[in-house]
């Protein structure tokens, strides 16, 4: 949790809903859009919203989302994105800070966010402040194909701090009848049961044919890790199976994933914007 260091002076401090740089307006246009994009994704009852804003806002600093043109290409403007959330004190900007600071591979960055937060008192909601305390569902899974030649990584990851009664809540005031979807079970793959809202699961999946071991693609998905482990089995067909791994043995996967080792490999743009987070939960990984 965070609070204004009492070393500054009252002046220093910036009223939630203040709006600054230098100049006192953020100085490229669309990014007071972008940035007011936060609050719209903190409101959200999902908090994987704001998660996978953050996950991607980030994701261009990554060595493995570097190697695609796309991310490249919007290098210079997500550095300025991250720039106006830190010139910017709102519920939303403030709230991405907390979660770019264990995200972020990028010390400097890391850095300042941490900095600025300690000058700020907007408030943001619990499980926001408590990010870092997220921690890993063990054990992780390995589904293994030997029809397609991949393994898929599925972890699964537990948020602190959420009140899911106020999220049912929000949901249920936007006209979503929760009342008996909760019930079914992982055997009926026709509709699957509503996520865990204090949860969320990371995909990893690798062509295994070589040695290589080339990534295909990182997903973020917001079903408990074990269900969509036995469905990813389901669909592969019955020569596939389920093996549980360790903490070490996903955090290898992980990282072999996120040092972008190998210069093929194919990870799209919807991957390489789930990388920051899969650092952060590849971190928990091993106490």
């Amino acid at each position: 949790m965070t609070s204004s260091s009492s070393a500054r002076t009252c002046s220093t401090h910036r009223p939630a809903g203040a709006r600054h740089d230098r100049t006192g307006r953020l100085r490229q246009p669309g990014l007071e859009a972008i940035v007011a994009s936060f609050d719209t994704a903190l409101a959200s009852p999902l908090a994987t919203d704001l998660i996978g804003q953050v996950s991607r806002t980030l994701s261009p600093l990554e060595p493995a989302a570097r190697l695609t043109a796309e991310t490249m290409r919007h290098l210079g403007d997500i550095r300025a994105v991250i720039e106006a959330l830190l010139a910017t004190d709102t519920p939303g900007s403030t709230a991405a800070l907390h979660l770019i600071v264990p995200m972020s591979c990028d010390r400097e960055i890391w850095r300042r966010s941490q900095n600025e937060l300690a000058t700020r008192s907007t408030p943001v909601p619990t499980w926001v402040e408590r990010f870092g305390e997220m921690r890993a569902a063990m054990p992780a899974r390995l589904v293994i194909d030997p029809v397609r030649d991949t393994e898929t990584l599925v972890i699964g990851a537990h948020l602190a701090g959420i009140d899911l009664a106020d999220v049912h809540a929000s949901l249920a005031g936007l006209g979503l009848d929760l009342a008996g979807r909760g019930e079914q079970t992982d055997a009926d793959l026709s509709l699957p049961p509503l996520p865990a809202l204090d949860a969320f699961t990371l995909v990893v999946t690798l062509d295994v044919s070589t040695a290589r071991r080339v990534p295909l693609e990182v997903l973020l998905v917001l079903h408990r890790h074990d269900s969509i482990a036995a469905r990813l089995c389901a669909m592969d067909g019955p020569a596939s199976s389920i093996r549980e791994i360790t903490g070490h043995a996903a955090r290898e996967i992980a990282e072999h994933v996120l040092e972008a080792a190998d210069p093929t490999m194919p990870l799209d743009d919807d991957s390489t914007a789930v990388l920051p987070l899969l650092r952060c939960l590849s971190e928990r990984l091993v106490a």
